[in-house]
């Protein structure tokens, strides 16, 4: 990561490569692993974000993609554990942004309401939990967004509107949080 920060993107992208490998390798002697799991999407995770960096929206996605499936398959695996259903909630996410960075607003409305509709899950399970109301706020911007651009002016306004609600909620349980108060501008 600190090679990306610098500006060293292929130097970075070389050693998530790497870093990729032994993922790779530790992954497959230990497929029930979830840790070991979770670290490999992680490694698809940095190799889509720096090929995004370098503007390769084409490998970005296929690493996300990568990386959803793994963790689509953890959540097979682990139907009832909120954190994976959240990791792959962010892997639509990562693919979204590359699909709206591409002009594919359709694509990335998609996985847009796919990361808002997980999100919303655990929001209703836990609905005072901070981390599922404030991806529930990110996801309803990101899909409110996209229908902004796709000039779907009506639907943007629900999703806006659902948004500042949680915004506010989010506000109410942290009235001093500066990021909480900016959310709601």
């Amino acid at each position: 990561e600190v090679r990306a920060d610098q500006g060293d993107i292929a130097a970075a992208l070389a050693a998530y490569r790497a870093s990729l490998d032994i993922s790779l390798a530790l992954a497959k002697q230990r497929p029930d692993d979830k840790l070991l799991q979770l670290a490999l999407s992680v490694s698809y995770d940095r190799i889509g974000d720096t090929l995004t960096m370098r503007n390769d929206l084409g490998g970005a996605v296929n690493a996300y993609l990568a990386s959803l499936t793994i963790r689509r398959d953890m959540n097979a695996a682990y139907p009832n554990d909120a954190d994976v259903w959240s990791h792959v909630a962010v892997s639509y996410e990562r693919i979204g942004d590359v699909r709206t960075t591409s002009g594919d607003l359709a694509g990335a409305l998609e996985v847009y309401s796919a990361a808002l509709q997980i999100s919303e899950q655990l929001r209703e399970a836990n609905p005072d939990d901070q981390q599922w109301l404030r991806a529930a706020y990110v996801n309803h911007q990101k899909v409110a967004g996209t229908y902004m651009a796709q000039r779907a002016i009506d639907a943007a306004l629900v999703e806006f509107h659902q948004a500042l609600e949680i915004a506010e909620k989010l506000h109410q349980q942290d009235p001093d949080n500066v990021n909480r108060q900016y959310d709601l501008s």
